[in-house]
């Protein structure tokens, strides 16, 4: 992401530039904080300290991925760090991870959870996990998470790779079977839905 662009989001912390930035801008942020539609629609017609607050969360959010982009975790951790909410605590993950603070990253990936006891992202989150317990010497963790990941997600590789490595897989036609011949035609019919100028062209 190139440094201007992280400068904008800097910038546009201040009350004063918000708007002039446009409706494009805003809605990004509000995508990018996973709000919904009505939230958006709340923080429009009742423009408070709380969105002024909103924004700067967010903008913060945004230059700690543009540092995450630019290979410098340290600046990304230090501005995550502290932060309470759930995108912030997910996104703080990744530079404690690269910076080898494996403990303070599982612990923020552990007491995120929910009521239901899952790991924030799903399958990604608990191959992160088995990472983590892989070096700090956790064999059976580290099995548990590889395995729990893949069976959250089939396409997801790497996992089935480092369970192999480990001695801890099993047949590839036991684990994949139909499963994976599945996920994959889904996510061929989910993009083929989402891409109708592909259908015309193939179609001419």
């Amino acid at each position: 992401m190139p440094s201007s662009f992280a400068n904008v989001f800097v910038l546009s912390s201040l009350p004063r530039v918000i708007w002039p930035l446009g409706g494009w801008w805003f809605f990004a942020c509000a995508n990018f904080a996973g709000l919904t539609l009505e939230q958006i629609n709340l923080l429009i017609e009742k423009p408070t300290r709380k969105l002024i607050f909103f924004l700067r969360r967010v903008n913060l959010q945004l230059l700690a991925s543009c540092y995450m982009q630019n290979n410098q975790a340290y600046s990304a951790c230090h501005i995550l760090k502290g932060m309470q909410t759930t995108q912030s605590r997910n996104l703080f993950v990744m530079p404690c991870f690269q910076m080898d603070l494996l403990n303070e990253a599982e612990t923020v990936l552990c007491s995120a959870n929910d009521p239901g006891g899952e790991i924030p992202n799903g399958a990604a989150g608990h191959y992160l996990l088995g990472l983590i317990c892989w070096y700090t010497d956790r064999k059976k963790s580290v099995i548990h998470h590889f395995r729990l990941s893949l069976s959250m997600d089939l396409l997801l590789w790497a996992a089935y790779e480092e369970l192999c490595i480990l001695g801890a897989s099993e047949e590839a036609t036991v684990v994949f079977r139909e499963a994976a011949a599945l996920c994959i035609q889904k996510q061929y019919l989910y993009h083929g839905l989402a891409s109708p100028n592909l259908h015309a062209s193939n179609a001419s």
